[in-house]
């Protein structure tokens, strides 16, 4: 089974299949495979014994039942399963709500995820879920509607598992993941062109990749943060999980490496950065102030707007035009940056 993408939830949120008739309550059943019907199931689904963890935190094991594409009941004392009811193969294994925006860091949530029994995926299920003014997704409780991820181990001891889901419900219906990709309900994705929407590198077409980072399909290119890149002057070559990864040409904001206000002001305070000899974009900015150590690779330790990471030293120093009068600080020279030959930008050294 290959992994389902971390976003493939974004879109399954609208179509299922009636699963077979006249199942016994106590035989546990595969997941139905088949063309897709836009209706809910006909007969109740059950989930005996499931471990269920949410914005409410760990708890089971519990009997999980879903009728008319909502979850019904939840509960330990759950009546017993009617004879025409599919039961699902959940002893032991843990329940999460579908992900309605998994494209979250989970590092901004400001503290490990693992705290006070917070699962990482609420980001992308309870919290935006609120977010997005969606009352009946993102919980497991009654009235909600039936989107949820079936796992085989509890994922606060390995996030990477909700890639890889025993089960995915879908309104109601279990799918295993592969047979939910292939009925052709993404219908947006399918070999689309540079700039569609994507979940993996499957849904572009031709040499195109899947940009994870805006999950738009983009043309590739030869090799992440090459100076002399062939993507033009509004994108950069760029790592296709951001910092690892097959490279794309990634679009960005572009801005005048030489004027601090053509990014964003304060309190979303941003940098001026050169990406390649004829692209720079706005990021981030750091606290770091001229001469102190910095990380170009860490926001936390990045430089104020106006200067730069210096590879050399890991130094904040100030930006300058090799091309423009001198404007150094006393006792710096502006240095160029590019290889001999092939000029770039200026640092006061």
């Amino acid at each position: 089974m290959r992994p389902l993408p971390a976003l493939a939830l974004l879109s399954w949120v609208s179509a299922c299949i009636g699963g077979p008739p006249g199942v016994p309550a106590t035989t546990p059943v595969p997941a139905p495979s088949g063309p897709v019907v836009f209706a809910w199931p006909a007969q109740p689904v059950v989930l005996p014994q499931v471990m269920v963890l949410d914005d409410q935190g760990a708890r089971g094991p519990l009997t999980v039942v879903l009728s008319g594409g909502e979850i019904t009941a939840v509960g330990a004392d759950i009546p017993p399963a009617p004879d025409h009811a599919v039961v699902l193969a959940s002893a032991g294994r843990w329940l999460v709500p579908g992900l309605i925006d998994p494209h979250v860091h989970l590092f901004l949530s400001g503290s490990p995820w693992w705290v006070g029994e917070t699962l990482a995926a609420n980001l992308s299920a309870t919290v935006a879920a609120d977010a997005l003014d969606l009352p009946d997704r993102g919980r497991i409780a009654p009235g909600q509607r039936a989107d949820l991820l079936l796992l085989p181990i509890d994922p606060r001891t390995d996030v990477a598992v909700l890639a890889d889901p025993a089960l995915v419900v879908v309104v109601g219906q279990a799918w295993e993941p592969e047979d939910l990709r292939a009925a052709d309900i993404i219908t947006t994705t399918a070999a689309v062109q540079v700039g569609g929407f994507c979940l993996d590198d499957r849904d572009c077409s031709g040499d195109a990749r899947c940009d994870r980072v805006d999950h738009s399909c983009s043309s590739a290119c030869d090799a992440a943060a090459q100076v002399d890149s062939d993507c033009g002057t509004q994108a950069w070559c760029a790592p296709t999980q951001g910092t690892f990864g097959d490279p794309v040409c990634r679009t960005v904001r572009t801005c005048d490496l030489y004027d601090v206000a053509s990014c964003a002001p304060a309190p979303y305070v941003e940098r001026c950065v050169p990406l390649d000899l004829d692209t720079s974009g706005c990021f981030a900015a750091g606290p770091q102030d001229l001469g102190q150590a910095c990380d170009p690779f860490d926001t936390a330790a990045a430089c104020l707007p106006g200067l730069f990471c210096s590879w050399a030293d890991t130094v904040c120093h100030p930006l300058c035009d090799t091309a423009g009068p001198a404007s150094c600080p006393g006792g710096t020279v502006c240095i160029d940056q590019g290889a001999v030959g092939t000029p770039w930008f200026g640092l006061c050294e």
